[in-house]
């Protein structure tokens, strides 16, 4: 597979090493998507499964992002705690709109009903 990315400052993935490649102006940053997600704690690895997936996906399609955001909430009115994971693309918002559904089916098509509830999954243009 060939991905074409045209971009200033991209963030691509290797899905088979699960690293992140972070290219800013003067520097190449390698990041294991683990760690990002091994901090966030038991809700980890349902986290990575689903950033992996959508990552591949982005891969595939020849979209680049610039950062990924992880904030673990919790309900106040029940004891139910859940990821959010803010992904920013560097796509214009109409093509966004064009892939979001597939993207979103994509990443949680492997998951149970009880751990996508787990994982917010927003994704925003810039």
């Amino acid at each position: 597979m060939v991905a074409i990315v045209c971009s200033k400052a991209p963030a691509l993935f290797v899905p088979p090493k699960e690293k992140i490649v972070y290219h800013r102006p003067h520097t190449t940053v390698v990041t294991p998507l683990s760690s990002l997600t091994n901090e966030i704690g038991e809700l980890g690895e349902v986290v990575r499964s689903v950033l992996s997936r959508l990552l591949t996906r982005l891969l595939e399609l020849s979209i680049s992002f610039r950062s990924i955001d992880l904030n673990v909430e919790q309900d106040p009115e029940m004891d139910w705690k859940y990821v959010v994971v803010k992904v920013k693309l560097e796509i214009d918002e109409k093509a966004l709109h064009r892939h979001r559904d597939s993207l979103l089916k994509q990443s949680y098509s492997h998951l149970s009903a009880e751990d996508a509830k787990n994982v917010l999954l927003i994704l925003e243009s810039v």
